[in-house]
Parts: C-alpha cells; structure tokens; sequence
C-alpha cells in the first residue's frame, strides 16, 4: 500500500488494526461525513440500552498545538470529540461549524 492512499478507520482486522484503505466513491462520503456528519462509537463498558453508550461525534481541528504523533509526518491535528470534550480545551475547532452544506446541485 502506498503512503497516499487515504486511511479510514475500519472494522478491527485480524492484525488487530483498524486502517482500511478508501477507494472510489467512498472517498468523497468520506468527506462529506468527517465535514458535515458525525460519528457514534459505543462506550467500554456501557450498557447497549444506556442514553450515553454512543456519544455523538464530531471532527474538530486542534488550532493551538502540533500534532501528538511526529512519525506519522501529520501536519494537522484531526480528532473525532464530543462536543463536551471539546468545549473542555479552547483549543478545538470544529470543522463543520462554519461551512454550509453543497448545492443542491452538487452530487456527492
């Protein structure tokens, strides 16, 4: 696999990662999800039927510090948070707060 070819998380393989590489018409969804969506993971340790076991996320953009992970030669801090966690830190951004969504027109 070549270092551009864009990395999602997916589901758990048997190497125990979670990088699934993203093809085709999967990359601009992609996109659209991480820019206007959000994303709900169950919680360790919560109960399936609980309100809070699938906290709703969204992407947000760390405005104040580099990246934690240096190796990976990332240049920009892209974390999934809650809303909670990042109102915790002046730090985050969220990335779709001030975008619209496309026209109508437009096909994704």
């Amino acid at each position: 696999m070549s270092a551009t070819t864009p990395m999602l998380a997916g589901p758990r393989s048997r190497r125990g990662g979670h990088d699934r590489p993203v093809d085709g018409q999967q990359r601009p969804t992609s996109l659209k999800i991480a820019l206007y969506g959000s994303f709900a993971e169950k919680k360790k340790y919560a109960w399936l039927n609980s309100p809070d076991a699938f906290p709703v996320k969204r992407l947000y953009l760390n405005l104040i510090e580099d990246p934690e992970d240096e190796e990976l030669g990332l240049k920009y801090d892209l974390r999934f948070l809650t809303d909670k966690d990042a109102a915790a830190e002046d730090k985050w951004f969220r990335v779709g707060a001030r975008s619209r969504r496309p026209a109508s027109g437009l096909c994704w």
